[in-house]
This record gives structure tokens, C-alpha cells and sequence, in this order.
């Protein structure tokens, strides 16, 4: 697909229409099936993000991407639902893209990526976009421990929840190293009020 998309796009944007044809549409069946204010957020999906950077370049994604979420993000819309945007990876130059077509939350906030600096991205998209993850999970959560991994968790919580707009979340899934009183503060911390953080 890849390939498809420089050599051969009238082919990928005829597959790309269709995908999004059939997900807007099953989307859609959901929300009228759910009712009124029943469903709240919706999710789509792309990892389109690597630990160095995008998979391709923002300028084949603002082409190939954009204009079909944007078209699903507006018929989301229509519901009243926020969308949240899940893509792993540095996807930092198309953050100012997905605030444009719509999206409200990004997740996962992968922080060892490149161009995902927590502080830069809440400084630079704070007031636009909620925050859902952040909390490393290649080396804070299976590595720290004790007072340190607390201390830690609280200042990512302190600068990232600071004056809202965050979702405390582990940057990916829990694996099989992280100690499990790691995971329990994790719960525990993100569960406190703000003032007592």
C-alpha cells in the first residue's frame, strides 16, 4: 500500500474510500442504534507513527488521509460525540492537522517518540486537544520503582493535567515486565484530585 500510494494512487484512494466508506458507515449504525447521548466519544484508529517519526510523509497524509477523516470526523460529529485519534509513534507534524479536521483527544502520547516531548506538546496543543496517555511504557513503567516511579508519575499528572485537557494513561499496553505495584500506583495516582497531586 505503501508503494501503491507513489506509484499507483488512483488505486489507493479508491481503496481508501471504500475502507472509510465502511467504517463511517458501521460508526454510524452504531450511534443511531445507541441513541441519544449514549455514546459519548468515538475512536479512530491509524497508527501512522513510528519511534522516529511518521511512516510516510505528512504531505502524502494530508493527500491520502486527511480529507477522508475529516469527511468521517464531520458525519461523527453529527451526533455529538468527541473523537479521540489513537496513532502510536512521532506523529507530532500532522498534530496541527487532526486539531483542524476535528479531533478533541489524542492517544496514546507515545513520549519516547520523536517530537513527543509532553511538555512541548501540552505548551503547543494544551488548549486545543486533550491528552490521553503519556506515561512511558518502554522505560518509566517496567524500570522505575518506588518513591522515584511515584515522584515521576506526579509530575507528568501535575504538567499535563494542569488546567485540564489530560487523561492519565499508560503510552501503550501494560506489558508483562511492569511490576504490578507499578501498575497500582499508576490507578491510584491518576485517580487523585488535582490539589492533592
Amino acid at each position: 500500500f505503501l508503494v501503491d500510494m507513489m506509484t499507483n494512487p488512483e488505486y489507493a484512494e479508491f481503496l481508501m474510500d471504500r475502507i472509510a466508506q465502511y467504517l463511517t458507515e458501521r460508526t454510524v449504525r452504531i450511534l443511531e442504534a445507541a441513541g441519544d447521548g449514549t455514546i459519548d466519544c468515538v475512536e479512530i484508529n491509524d497508527d501512522v507513527g513510528s519511534q522516529n517519526g511518521l511512516l510516510i510523509g505528512p504531505d502524502l497524509w494530508r493527500q491520502f488521509v486527511k480529507p477522508r477523516m475529516k469527511k468521517m470526523i464531520d458525519r461523527f460529529k453529527e451526533y455529538g460525540v468527541f473523537i479521540r485519534y489513537h496513532s502510536c509513534g512521532g506523529i507530532r507534524p500532522i498534530i496541527p492537522d487532526l486539531i483542524e479536521i476535528g479531533v478533541d483527544i489524542l492517544n496514546p502520547v507515545q513520549n519516547l517518540a520523536r517530537g513527543m516531548d509532553l511538555r512541548e506538546l501540552k505548551n503547543a496543543y494544551g488548549r486545543e486537544l486533550t491528552f490521553d496517555g503519556g506515561v512511558d511504557t518502554q522505560e518509566l513503567l517496567p524500570h522505575k520503582r518506588g518513591i522515584e516511579f511515584e515522584e515521576e508519575l506526579r509530575a507528568i499528572l501535575r504538567m499535563m493535567g494542569e488546567n485540564g485537557g489530560y487523561i492519565m494513561a499508560p503510552a501503550h499496553a501494560i506489558q508483562v515486565d511492569v511490576p504490578l505495584d507499578n501498575v497500582l500506583k499508576l490507578y491510584a495516582i491518576s485517580a487523585l484530585p488535582y490539589e492533592q497531586i
